[in-house]
């Protein structure tokens, strides 16, 4: 849901139509977690915001994902946010080839679905609300190396580096200062736990 705060976060300071959406995958609780955080970060910076979200019932349905996305931008969203494997892609792909701002996830979707700035659209996307898989795994072998690993099971937040926003590559000039202060202290603010994400399970 941290990860979800981030994206809803910038994506409620860009929406000029004060229209957002979401196109998620399976209806499974991390996907709902994911989305609950993103509806609840989008209310937390633009109060009179409207959130459109659809649950797609598979992960690897590109096609499914444009549609869904092209009908919340016929409703008004000025925003997309694909959360949801490559369904999701196909949502950003749809939304930024037609001119839309658009949000990855899991990885940074500006080196992996956009190939570099290589495919259409790569001008389009803001940035990706990354699971910080690298800062995990670079953990667990520094642990081992140093003698001090344990087992177990870690859970990774914003506390110990475990979320948040990739670069924002093309769209970098686009994003105005004020954003990316309020996002900073949004960010920073997790890490501490001065703000915690409030979501109904």
């Amino acid at each position: 849901e941290q990860s979800g705060f981030m994206a809803g976060a910038l994506a409620g300071l860009m929406s000029k139509s004060k229209i957002v959406g979401m196109v998620a995958g399976v209806e499974i609780p991390p996907v709902i977690r994911f989305r609950k955080g993103y509806e609840a970060s989008v209310k937390h910076v633009c109060a009179d915001c409207e959130v459109l979200g659809v649950y797609i019932d598979s992960f690897i349905d590109p096609a499914r994902g444009k549609t869904a996305a092209m009908s919340q931008i016929d409703e008004g969203a000025d925003v997309i946010f694909g959360g949801g494997g490559t369904t999701g892609s196909g949502a950003i792909l749809g939304a930024t080839q037609a001119g839309v701002w658009s949000i990855g996830v899991d990885q940074d979707e500006y080196l992996t679905t956009f190939k570099e700035g290589r495919t259409p659209g790569a001008n389009k996307l803001l940035s990706s609300a990354m699971k910080r898989v690298d800062n995990a795994v670079y953990g667990a072998v520094k642990q081992a190396v140093e003698g001090k690993f344990s087992g177990g099971t870690v859970k990774f937040d914003a506390s110990n580096g475990g979320t948040g926003l990739a670069p924002f590559h093309e769209t970098e000039a686009s994003v105005p200062d004020e954003v990316k202060t309020k996002l900073k202290v949004i960010a920073a603010d997790l890490k501490s736990g001065k703000l915690t994400v409030k979501i109904d399970n």
